[in-house]
């Protein structure tokens, strides 16, 4: 597209291919800024431009696309106009929302003009144009009205016909009755094509599609449209806000083509960008916006319990369950967050947790993990913080199923007594299993060096 200036206002040309998704999707990032310059004043908003008719169609300026003339508010019924017949019209505004142009007839008798218009309408998705005034005589002699029945008489009032049997007078030899059969009617149709904007809210996911609802105004009512990713699963239903931050958007883009007879779809085309984006990448990059956004508000939702698995985390938040399969998921993203505290320590103890004995642990206030590790004798329950100054909490545990399960109940008792009466007390008189790691901040690195040479030295 270029913008050609002069003394005079400018003039846009642009070129416009509905079939071709990516020249489409350049020219609607053209065409809104055309809409810009419109609003600023830099163009004109006000666009002249030609209506040329054939039968029950009709054609904006020169271009190809036709358009039915149901489009048209004329308020009466038009079976077709008649030959020849151009008017002049002038756009006063247009509602990019539904898509209604609102005009005013120039002239009923007017011939095509070859000078290009400002923001010509054709660069516009026009789904009805509606006229401020309408002359009646100008509109009589462009068209052809339906002709209509005047009260008809109902069948019961019919007489049946009466026949008579006449006397034969002479002998004869019947022709052959030859019987013509019309060809079928062929059904006319007409093609609607525009991009159109859902947004997330409107959207409902399904397993291997996503399906929406879009009012077509030549038919008068709602169509379904269907666009299929086999990535997709119904699950997102619940966690649409997250594709919108994603995104960045809070709307989707659809190239839609339709072809319909006036009162129904006959055949449609849909596809969007965003949808087809939605990929394993895309699922990850959720995961890490939801836990991002909500692993610090887990504390809220069960203060009366301690320590949790993640079966009690996917129970109390639906979309936990969604996006997140197992702890090992949900470990993963955490671990994402590379600014946190212990992220080295927690990484590490994630790394050695004996996941198949044991599932993780978390604790909600403050956002922490109780983590099992094995030694050569002994199991070693370690509760370790993400992002808060506190020891690495160490309980020696003997390796056997019944000593296991006792010892974590002992801990989750013993969390809600810190909680309770503080951490001091709880150290003064703690029990001959337990011990503590002290962190050093001064140096990252150096710390957590330091930080595993200690703890490897305890797991006997």
């Amino acid at each position: 597209g270029r913008i050609q200036r002069s003394e005079n206002a400018p003039v846009l040309y642009d070129y416009r291919d509905l079939n071709i998704p990516l020249l489409e999707k350049m020219f609607q990032k053209r065409n809104r800024f055309y809409n810009k310059l419109a609003k600023s004043g830099t163009v004109k908003s006000f666009t002249e431009c030609f209506l040329k008719f054939e039968e029950d169609r009709f054609y904006i300026d020169n271009q190809t696309n036709a358009y039915p003339i149901s489009v048209l508010d004329l308020n009466v019924n038009v079976e077709r106009f008649n030959d020849d017949v151009i008017w002049k019209i002038r756009m006063s505004k247009f509602d990019e929302e539904t898509g209604v142009a609102f005009a005013e007839i120039l002239s009923y008798k007017s011939y095509v003009s070859k000078q290009p218009s400002q923001l010509s309408l054709p660069l516009l998705p026009i789904e009805q144009i509606k006229f401020r005034t309408i002359d009646t005589s100008g509109l009589l002699r462009s068209v052809v009205l339906k002709k209509t029945l005047v009260n008809p008489k109902p069948a019961s009032e019919i007489e049946p016909p009466v026949f008579y049997m006449a006397e034969p007078t002479e002998t004869y030899t019947a022709e052959p009755t030859v019987i013509y059969t019309a060809p079928p009617a062929v059904e006319q149709s007409w093609a609607f094509e525009r991009i159109i904007k859902i947004p997330f809210q409107q959207i409902r996911f399904k397993n291997g599609s996503v399906e929406m609802k879009f009012y077509l105004s030549a038919i008068g009512k709602d169509m379904d449209i269907k666009i299929f990713n086999a990535d997709v699963r119904a699950e997102f239903e619940s966690i649409k806000e997250y594709f919108a931050k994603v995104f960045k958007t809070k709307s989707i883009n659809v190239q839609l083509s339709v072809k319909h007879n006036g009162t129904k779809v006959l055949s449609y085309e849909a596809a969007s960008e965003e949808i087809n984006e939605i990929n394993a990448g895309i699922i990850d990059s959720l995961r890490f916006e939801f836990v991002k956004k909500n692993f610090m508000k887990f504390r809220d939702q069960a203060e009366h319990k301690a320590v949790q698995t993640f079966d009690d985390l996917r129970h109390t938040n639906k979309e936990a369950g969604v996006l997140l399969q197992n702890e090992t998921a949900l470990m993963d993203e955490l671990l994402k967050m590379g600014s946190a505290k212990h992220f080295l320590q927690v990484k590490y103890l994630a790394a050695k947790h004996e996941a198949a004995i044991l599932k993780l642990r978390f604790i909600l206030q403050p956002f922490s993990f109780v983590f099992l590790l094995a030694g050569e004798s002994k199991y070693h329950l370690v509760w370790e913080t993400l992002d808060r100054e506190e020891a690495t909490y160490l309980w020696r545990v003997d390796k056997n199923k019944e000593a296991l399960q006792s010892a974590v109940k002992d801990i989750e008792i013993s969390l809600l007594k810190m909680k309770e009466d503080g951490r001091i007390a709880y150290i003064k008189n703690a029990p001959s299993n337990f011990s503590r790691i002290i962190h050093d901040y001064g140096d990252v690195q150096k710390g957590f060096i330091e930080w595993k040479g200690l703890l490897e030295e305890r797991l006997v």
